[in-house]
């Protein structure tokens, strides 16, 4: 049996799947921690689950402020609920990348970096992939971790 679905995920809530056979995003949605592992199963349950990209935060370098004293109010509130959304993404992709390794489904943490292919906008993500539905950020940015692969 052929594995044909690549599933890619952005643990900030992106679900994607590209389907080899057919060369096309066959599935993308923007989901919560549960649904993206729900989504993980179903795909595991055909048996053709072939593997998994994760976009894995925590390989970046930590946020350091140098001069705590230097920045405004709104400026550490807005710094540090950043950094929470990255810790929060950091942990649901290391928890996602647990599960398949506990249930043995081939996995890819990936390194989200400026030059990669992620972090398109919905008319370039059209150009590239040809999706012509809707689509957020976070299912983007997965769809592009597994894209052609």
């Amino acid at each position: 049996m052929q594995k044909r679905f690549v599933i890619g995920i952005d643990p900030a809530k992106g679900f994607a799947v590209y389907d080899r056979k057919t060369k096309k995003l066959e599935n993308l949605i923007t989901t919560d921690f549960w649904g993206i592992i729900r989504n993980i199963d179903d795909y595991l349950s055909t048996g053709k689950l072939a593997h998994v990209y994760v976009e894995d935060p925590s390989q970046n370098k930590n946020i350091w402020i140098a001069n705590k004293n230097s920045i405004r109010t709104d400026e550490a509130r807005k710094m540090m609920k950043i950094a929470r959304n990255v810790g929060e993404n950091a942990r649901s992709g290391l928890l996602i990348i647990q599960y398949c390794d506990i249930n043995q489904i081939p996995n890819t943490p990936m390194k989200p970096t400026k030059n990669s292919m992620t972090k398109l906008n919905a008319e370039m993500f059209y150009r590239i992939t040809g999706w012509k539905k809707r689509s957020s950020e976070h299912s983007r940015d997965a769809a592009m971790l597994c894209w052609k692969r």
